[in-house]
Formats: structure tokens, sequence, C-alpha cells
């Protein structure tokens, strides 16, 4: 998700919004420089406990690290991919999601919190 004001390009890290008591947040983290913070209910404000400039570099390559993804998209577990595009049809709710291209189903992926990790070169 984007944040107006910021270079950082967060990730939400938990599947399910948490809620403890009355409060209900997310653990994001910046998927280019690794900054993580928490957001708050439906805003676009996130809590960080310092903030660094971001140098927008993103990373080009996943690793994939989910069994589940492994066997039903035809990706080899621990292996590093090359990221692609959000397709044109998913741009309205997925653009800034994480997506690879799966040789075996010849489709984009889009891929999950807990999913992969990003490889910076």
């Amino acid at each position: 998700m984007q944040i107006d004001g910021t270079t950082h390009e967060f990730i939400k890290q938990n599947i399910t919004t948490i809620i403890r008591g009355k409060k209900a947040y997310d653990k994001v983290k910046c998927r280019l420089c690794g900054l993580e913070g928490i957001r708050y209910g439906l805003s676009n404000i996130v809590d960080v406990k310092y903030d660094k400039k971001c140098p927008k570099k993103a990373s080009k390559k996943v690793q994939v690290i989910s069994k589940y993804v492994c066997l039903n998209f035809g990706f080899e577990f621990g292996k590093t991919y090359e990221r692609c595009e959000c397709p044109d049809e998913y741009k309205d709710k997925h653009k800034d999601a994480i997506w690879a291209y799966s040789e075996e189903r010849k489709e984009p992926v889009r891929l999950l919190a807990g999913e992969f990790n990003l490889i910076n070169d």
C-alpha cells in the first residue's frame, strides 16, 4: 500500500487484521527498505518507531517459501523468481501486491505475506 507523503511502499505482514480489545491494526513492512510499522484501523497513517529515507530501489526478485504456493502454482520451494507486473484485470484491487510468473501455469501469480522473501541484488 502506498502511503501519501512518503516513498515507502508498505506490505501488510499479517493475513487478517489483528484485534486487541477495541483496537484493530495491521503490521506493515516497507518492501523497499524493510522499515516496519503499525497501521491502525483503515487509515493511511503508519506508526513507526523511527523513520528513515527509503532508497526507492524495488527488489526485482522473490524467493518462494510457501509449500502451498509451490504445490498449487508450479514454483520450486526456496527458488528465486523474477517479479512481474500486476495483470491489467487485477490493477484495481491488487496493483501493489507482489507478483511472480509461473512457467507451469503460464500466468502471473499473486503472492501473499509469508509466502515469499524479497531478494535485493
